[in-house]
């Protein structure tokens, strides 16, 4: 995620699997959906 950070698709850096909420950027919205299910297990 941190080399993707800031980056938008259709740059260079893009990487789509960091773009964990798919609105096309890597940004704080996406590191919120990393910290909102930190700390918490997996089920399955």
């Amino acid at each position: 995620m941190l080399s993707a950070y800031g980056a938008c698709q259709g740059a260079g850096s893009y990487n789509a699997g960091a773009d964990l909420n798919g609105d096309g950027c890597v940004d704080l919205a996406d590191l919120a959906v990393i910290l909102s299910a930190f700390g918490t297990t997996c089920t399955g």
